[in-house]
């Protein structure tokens, strides 16, 4: 039985993380998170 599979992103070299478009243009998104020992 065959299982489709959709490729989602690649490692690089470079460090850090850099988000494109599927046309390949930078995105330019801010990363948030939650911090869960903030008052």
């Amino acid at each position: 039985v065959a299982t489709p599979v959709t490729r989602v992103g690649r490692i690089e070299a470079a460090p850090g993380l850099r988000l494109v478009d599927a046309a390949g243009a930078p995105l330019g998104l801010q990363l948030q998170g939650f911090d869960h020992f903030t008052s």
